[in-house]
């Protein structure tokens, strides 16, 4: 019960993170004033470790759910902001030049071609945010789908605990030779 109860919260923490990273990240991009002043501060704070934020959250919050929720939320929030930001700042001028020429305006423009643009830039601030520079399926596709299948297989033969069972998927994918990096396929193709 505590392990969904911690996933609930991280859950919470990484969802508000993303709205507010977003949002905080497109008014960076395109307000000059916020730019110099916020994106200052997003890029400096940028570098805290999430732990950094444990005690200012414990004064404000005390020793309280909300607490962990917003040392999550920091940890992901300051990330997912400043690659937005960078992303909606390198979306080709092109791009905006020909939608403004077909129509598009405000919130159009942004929902049609600059998020569409920034997406991959803000895909990455969120694997950073939430603390997995890579990826937990390209971690997988390194340390090998084999490994890990025999790793759940064993765990659940000694303690019988549903958690354990290797996942059918993974299964699936060590039958047909996706072995990850190795083999040159896994959840991703390396080839």
């Amino acid at each position: 019960m505590l392990w969904c109860w911690n996933r609930w919260r991280q859950s919470l923490g990484l969802a508000l993170a993303r709205v507010a990273g977003i949002v905080i990240g497109l008014l960076i991009a395109t307000v000059d004033w916020l730019n110099d002043t916020l994106g200052l501060l997003v890029m400096g704070l940028q570098a805290l470790p999430s732990i950094c934020w444990l005690p200012l959250a414990l004064l404000w919050f005390g020793l309280s759910e909300k607490a962990i929720v917003f040392v999550v939320i920091m940890g992901a929030v300051l990330s997912i902001a400043q690659a937005t930001a960078d992303g909606v700042r390198n979306t080709p001028p092109i791009y905006m030049h020909a939608a403004r020429n077909l129509g598009a305006r405000g919130i159009r423009l942004y929902t049609s071609v600059v998020l569409p643009s920034a997406l991959p830039s803000i895909v990455t601030g969120m694997k950073l945010g939430c603390g997995h520079p890579m990826g937990p399926l390209t971690l997988c596709d390194f340390i090998g789908l084999d490994v890990l299948y025999a790793v759940c297989d064993s765990l659940y033969e000694e303690f019988k605990r549903d958690e354990y069972a290797p996942p059918p998927l993974m299964k699936r994918m060590v039958a047909s030779g996706r072995l990850g990096r190795k083999s040159g396929r896994g959840f991703y193709d390396y080839g």
